[in-house]
C-alpha cells in the first residue's frame, strides 16, 4: 500500500526504559510535525522483538493525550513504521492547498491575451504575461495564485495557456491540441475566453459555439475531479456571455460575470499611461487585473462555503467601443 517506509530507529541496549522513551518521543515528534490522524503505528521487527503503538486522533495539544502506547520490548533493536489511517506514510504527507472544501493545488488557466500574451515588438509589448499588466506579479493569474497561497499557506502549481485560436476557430478546433492541459491534473480550471469570438448572428452559429465550449468543458471535467470556473468577457457581450454561462452551468461549473469591470474606464491600461499602443491600452491594466482576480477569488470562496445564492447577474450589451483583439 505504501510506496516507501518512514521510520525511526530504536535500540534497547541502554535498557527497556530508554528504548520505550525513544520510540514514544519519536512518535510525538511525528504528531507535532505532521498533525496526522493515526489509528495504529506498527514497528517492523528486528531480532524478533517489537514495539506496538495504539494512537488517538493526534489533535490534542497535551503529549499524554496525543498517543496511548502499549509496549512490549525485548532485547536488540528495531524500527517503527508510521502510517496514516488512509494508508499513506506520515513522512510522505504533503501540505495541500485547500480553500474551504475546494482543492486548489493545481490551477489551469485557459484564456486569451488577458491571460497570457508573449512579446510582440510591433505593438510595443515586450512581456510574457497577461496583457496589459505592468509586471508579471500584477496580472490576474499571478494575483489570484498569490491570494490562494496566502489563504492556504501553499503556493499552487499553475499552467497558463492562451487558447485564442479556439475562440477564433472553435468550429474546427481539435481538442487534442490541449492534451498537455488535459493531462495536467488540474483541481481548478478557469476558462477566460469570449473576447475574440466572432459575432454570432445566426442561430446556427450560436449553437455551434455552445457545442464547442461545452465539448471543451466536458473534456476538462472528464480529465479529473475539479472545480470549473467560467468567466464572462471583459468586453461585455450579451450573446457570447449567455452561451458561456449556459455551457459552464451545464457541466456544474461556476459562472462569474466580470462585464461590469469593463464598463469602468479606470480598469483599462490606457488610463494608467504605461503603454502607448492603443490595442494594448484597451486591455485591463493593473487596477483591472486586480479587480478580475478579486471577483474570481470571491467566487471560489463563495463556492467553498457552499453558498446557494446566485451571485451572477444577467449580461447586457455594451457595444463594441472597447473591443480590440487580444
Amino acid at each position: 500500500m505504501d510506496t516507501r517506509t518512514e521510520y525511526c530507529m530504536w535500540d534497547r541496549s541502554d535498557g527497556r526504559k530508554n528504548a520505550v522513551c525513544l520510540a514514544y518521543n519519536a512518535l510525538l515528534v511525528y504528531f507535532v510535525m505532521n498533525e496526522p490522524v493515526v489509528s495504529k503505528i506498527v514497528q517492523q521487527e528486528s531480532h524478533g522483538h517489537r514495539l506496538d503503538a495504539e494512537c488517538t486522533d493526534g489533535r490534542s495539544k497535551k503529549p499524554d493525550e496525543r498517543a496511548q502506547m502499549r509496549t512490549r520490548v525485548g532485547g536488540g533493536s528495531g524500527r517503527i513504521e508510521f502510517r496514516r489511517r488512509d494508508g499513506d506514510n506520515l513522512g510522505a504527507r504533503k501540505a495541500e492547498a485547500i480553500v474551504g472544501d475546494i482543492r486548489a493545488g493545481k490551477i489551469l488557466f485557459l484564456g486569451n491575451s488577458i491571460t497570457l500574451h508573449g512579446p510582440l515588438a510591433d505593438i510595443g509589448w515586450t512581456n510574457n504575461f497577461g496583457m496589459a499588466a505592468s509586471s508579471l506579479d500584477k496580472d490576474y493569474v499571478h494575483i489570484l495564485t498569490h491570494s490562494i497561497s496566502e489563504i492556504t499557506g501553499v503556493h499552487p502549481t499553475t499552467m497558463v495557456k492562451n487558447i485564442s485560436d479556439f475562440e477564433r476557430g472553435y468550429e474546427d478546433y481539435n481538442l487534442s491540441r490541449l492534451g498537455e492541459a488535459l493531462d495536467f491534473g488540474a483541481e481548478i480550471v478557469i476558462l477566460a475566453i469570449g473576447e475574440n469570438v466572432p459575432a454570432l448572428p445566426s442561430g446556427e452559429s450560436k449553437i455551434k459555439f455552445r457545442e464547442s465550449v461545452l465539448n471543451l468543458l466536458e473534456a476538462l471535467k472528464n480529465a479529473g475531479d475539479l472545480t470549473i470556473i467560467v468567466r464572462s468577457s471583459f468586453w461585455k457581450d450579451r450573446t457570447r456571455d449567455e452561451i458561456l454561462k449556459e455551457a459552464g452551468e451545464a457541466v456544474g461549473g461556476i459562472f462569474v460575470d466580470i462585464g461590469a469591470l469593463g464598463m469602468d474606464e479606470s480598469h483599462y491600461a490606457r488610463s494608467e499611461g504605461i503603454y502607448d499602443n492603443r490595442g494594448v491600452g484597451a486591455h485591463p491594466g493593473d487596477k483591472g487585473m486586480q479587480a478580475i482576480a478579486d471577483v474570481l477569488l470571491a467566487a471560489i470562496k463563495s463556492a467553498a462555503s457552499a453558498s446557494n445564492g446566485d451571485t451572477t447577474s444577467e449580461p447586457d450589451d455594451s457595444g463594441e467601443r472597447n473591443k480590440p483583439r487580444p
